[in-house]
């Protein structure tokens, strides 16, 4: 015999989707939602299958930080400051691993820094975050300490027209910087942003200095929704005193 189905049937509630935030930035309050670091994706930190810490562009901000060192100095696991008042690197461990070497990546991309004369610095004004991933999970990038790494994300070129100046003066200090950007045209298909920064300072001893010129020009080109290119380029020189030629007595 034929059977008649049940034209009532059963109405399912809607089921809403909602996105974690970009995983990159930039971050509107001091609290990240997502991070791409713990799986190469855009993830919600409460579903991240690592141990991820995130300081975001606008903590970094309210803080005043202006080396890696002191970016990093408030994260779990992380021991920073290790030299003292040797300015020439980044030196940070990771659950107590030394991580400055070959732990250090922007944009997901090594940066060479356990290198005598050579070693390149984060300039957190540059930044838009600075992720710490934790553990083992940090082999996700190829070569890496085995405490963890630590990956400074880059500005980018945004879809809305911003722009800031800022000065710095105090007893042998003076700094000053930019950061603005936008779309080139009607459709938002090019945008730019253009992050400068020049320093001329004191490093707090006789005989010391912590100079720095930073420029980075950025080109993002957006033909689809889903697709984008970035031409990023940067200039930083830093002049800086070494610890081994301070003057004593």
């Amino acid at each position: 015999l034929a059977q008649t189905a049940d034209a009532t049937g059963t109405t399912l509630a809607p089921i809403v989707l909602e996105s974690g935030g970009s995983g990159v930035g930039p971050d509107a309050t001091i609290v990240a939602k997502a991070s791409r670091s713990s799986s190469k994706t855009d993830t919600p930190l409460l579903d991240a299958p690592a141990s991820v810490s995130v300081v975001t562009e606008e903590e970094l901000e309210k803080r005043g930080v202006t080396t890696l060192d002191e970016a990093l100095a408030y994260t779990p696991g992380v021991s920073t400051d290790i030299y003292g008042s040797d300015n020439r690197y980044d030196h940070y461990l990771i659950r107590g691993f030394y991580s400055t070497g070959n732990a250090t990546y922007r944009d997901g991309l090594p940066m060479y820094t356990g290198g005598d004369f050579t070693t390149n610095r984060i300039e957190p004004y540059a930044m838009q975050r600075i992720e710490v991933l934790k553990g083992s999970n940090s082999s996700l990038f190829g070569l890496s300490g085995p405490g963890g790494i630590v990956n400074a994300v880059t500005k980018l070129p945004q879809d809305e027209k911003f722009g800031e100046v800022y000065t710095t003066l105090g007893d042998g200090h003076v700094e000053t910087g930019t950061d603005f950007g936008g779309p080139l045209d009607a459709d938002g298909i090019w945008s730019y942003r253009l992050t400068g920064k020049w320093q001329n300072a004191d490093a707090g001893i006789d005989e010391t200095e912590d100079d720095r010129i930073y420029v980075a020009p950025a080109l993002t080109w957006s033909p689809t929704a889903d697709t984008s290119f970035t031409l990023l380029m940067d200039l930083h020189q830093t002049r800086c005193h070494l610890r081994e030629c301070l003057q004593f007595g």
